[in-house]
């Protein structure tokens, strides 16, 4: 713009004639029509320089603004710039660092070039109009106005009669004063016409001159700048193909392994959608697999699962361990009913937690150890795959997305029970007493040398070196009323048949009353085995059924159902947990007339101890204030069974 602007200017004065000064006094009409012409020149000479100041002026901001956005992006690609360069090679950090001084250089330069066309542009050329043009268009305007006053003065002349000779010759005095004035005002207005047309053509062309100078400069330091950076830019390219190189070669195997995740969790998928229709809705295995093959066909063609093959047989991880996280279905109490709520759980260092506490009312904290896990019944919820937790200070209801999945959820919950009894054994054993003040007093040398002679003569036994469930070896846990040993794993899942078919103990953490010593020296686990196995099948893999997710099914067929037991063993069994229970409610009702002790679950003998969630607690370590409570509460149902003309099913 401003090159063009320069050669409008150059070549509009050069097609222009310099005025006569001796056809001054002609005042002819091509002398006149010569300065109109001259006149128009400059009225468009001082519109085109006011326009290429106010331009610019515009331009000069703009690149301020410019400039600012280039030093905002120059902090902005610093401010990252440690991180970025953290770990890298130390010439390729140094190269980065004069790429960012060279950018700082370039808005430098560039500022500089227009501080150059501002001092030795602009501000000449906006002189220039100040000094010269605007006098010499001052001076075409006096010359204007006293033409027309001579012009004025003529006509009255020309007007005046012979017999009016006073005012003649003053009118003729006034014409002469007028255009002597006339033609020096003329002179002077042609003179600075022709010495603007001469003189200043060549101070254009020196403003042009500097202008394409400072456009010269500004361009080859910028070359040079940018020249000394070609070293950098190499070792820079150099990087760069290996770091992109690099990036592809870690997108490809992060797109294998988020396939082969994606895999995994459909075949994950799969295999539970074949077990809930199969379990839970009951069709057959053949037509749920068939299902599931259409669907997966028309829904995930892309997704290769590995065939069919791979949807039905493949095993999943072996048993669930102590901790699991998921979510799950929470029944909130509230004040028109009970609010089905989805929250995340999680289970871990042996407690139940809710990862979500801030959606619920009361927050969830559970200690497994006090805990007993098992499904829920229809009294409690009438939803499906729901399972209910039972601690000594509430009760919550919590609902799965299958069978499979409430099963898994309450084995691990009875794993996380048996851990946490394991590791406050120096709490719940019984085999040290409580002296006087509180304080535990050592264990006597006899009494555990008398144990260990114990646990070495249960282990002795035929059988007795396996779990009675499962194979596994060495188990250290107890079902007191069958006479068995067990795992911690097959443990878990007797706590939720219920005390009348399994009550379980620690070898090594509880107390063995004499007579359940003696009730698995008359039984044993082969013993066992030949009543609850007696019609299993010879090619059954115990052990890789309770590997799998078949070992809750597993032991529920086997003790609850007895689908391995013959008719008239399942009669005697049967009538045996029949006569237990009325026992047990038997000495229930007597214990309610007294507050005197906290009977044990099972219905066992007062011994001091308590079932709480399937691991024995010492009632001496329970705390008045939960003494007091209890006491308080089981006086309130004896006054209110006692209360004459009141007999309820209680009572009864």
């Amino acid at each position: 713009i401003v090159l063009c602007t320069f050669l409008l200017l150059a070549s509009s004065r050069t097609q222009m004639k310099t005025l006569d000064l001796t056809k001054c006094h002609e005042e002819s009409p091509d002398f006149q029509e010569s300065l109109l012409h001259m006149e128009n020149a400059l009225d468009d000479l001082d519109k085109k320089l006011k326009k290429f100041c106010a331009i610019c002026l515009e331009r000069e901001k703009l690149a301020e603004k410019d400039r600012e956005l280039m030093r905002d992006l120059s902090d902005e690609f610093q401010s990252p710039l440690p991180d970025l360069v953290n770990g890298i090679d130390e010439g390729i950090q140094n190269s980065m660092q004069v790429m960012n001084a060279t950018f700082q250089l370039l808005i430098d330069n560039h500022e500089r070039l227009y501080e150059q066309i501002n001092q030795g542009i602009v501000k000449p050329i906006e002189h220039f109009i100040t000094s010269q043009l605007d006098p010499v268009k001052s001076k075409g305007r006096e010359y204007h106005k006293t033409h027309a006053e001579a012009i004025a003065i003529t006509e009255k002349f020309a007007q005046c009669k012979n017999t009016e000779m006073s005012q003649w010759t003053e009118l003729s005095f006034q014409l002469l004063d007028t255009r002597y004035h006339v033609h020096k005002t003329l002179c002077a207005y042609v003179l600075d016409l022709n010495r603007l047309h001469s003189k200043k053509l060549p101070d254009f062309l020196q403003t042009l001159t500097d202008f394409m100078t400072s456009q010269l400069s500004y361009f080859h330091i910028s070359h040079v700048t940018v020249k000394d950076m070609e070293p950098h830019l190499a070792a820079m390219f150099k990087i760069l193909e290996i770091l992109q190189q690099n990036v592809a070669s870690q997108d490809t195997k992060q797109r294998t392994i988020c396939q082969g995740l994606l895999e995994q969790v459909m075949v994950e998928r799969i295999q539970d959608l074949v077990t809930f229709q199969n379990q839970d809705l009951h069709i057959p295995m053949e037509t749920a697999q068939a299902n599931v093959r259409q669907h997966v066909a028309q829904k995930y063609p892309n997704v290769h699962i590995g065939g069919v093959g791979a949807v039905t047989s493949a095993e999943k991880p072996t048993s669930p361990g102590l901790t699991k996280s998921g979510y799950l279905f929470y029944a909130e109490q509230r004040t028109f009913g009970i609010a089905w709520i989805r929250l995340y759980f999680v289970i871990k260092d042996d407690a139940l937690v809710c990862a979500e506490p801030l959606k619920v009312k009361v927050p969830i904290y559970l200690q497994l150890n006090l805990c007993n896990v098992k499904p829920s019944s229809t009294a409690d919820t009438e939803r499906n795959f729901s399972f209910k937790v039972t601690s000594p200070s509430r009760v919550i209801l919590l609902q799965a997305d299958s069978t499979q999945e409430m099963h898994s959820w309450i084995q691990v919950m009875n794993n996380a029970i048996g851990h946490a009894l394991n590791l406050t054994s120096p709490q719940h054993s019984f085999e040290r007493p409580d002296s006087p003040n509180g304080e535990q007093l050592p264990v006597p040398p006899s009494r555990s040398r008398k144990r260990v002679v114990i646990l070495k003569e249960l282990a002795s036994i035929e059988g007795n070196t396996e779990c009675v469930d499962c194979g596994c070896a060495d188990p250290k846990w107890v079902s007191v009323n069958l006479g068995v040993l067990m795992c911690i794993e097959c443990s878990g899942t007797h706590r939720g048949l219920g005390v009348y078919v399994s009550q379980v103990r620690s070898l090594t953490l509880d107390a063995l009353k004499p007579d359940w010593v003696q009730r698995i020296r008359d039984v044993g686990n082969k013993a066992s085995n030949q009543v609850y196995e007696a019609l299993l099948p010879s090619d059954f893999d115990k052990g890789t059924m309770c590997r799998n997710d078949g070992r809750t099914q597993f032991i529920k067929d086997k003790y609850i159902a007895m689908k391995y037991t013959t008719e008239q063993d399942k009669e005697r069994i049967l009538a045996a947990r029949s006569e237990s229970r009325a026992e047990s409610m038997r000495k229930s009702s007597v214990q309610l007339t007294s507050s005197s002790d906290i009977s044990d679950q099972a219905g066992d003998d007062d011994d001091g101890t308590c079932l709480i969630g399937g691991g024995s607690v010492n009632t001496e370590s329970i705390s008045p204030s939960f003494r007091e409570e209890r006491s308080s509460s089981l006086m309130g149902k004896r006054n209110k069974l006692s209360a004459p003309g009141k007999e309820t099913k209680q009572a009864k």
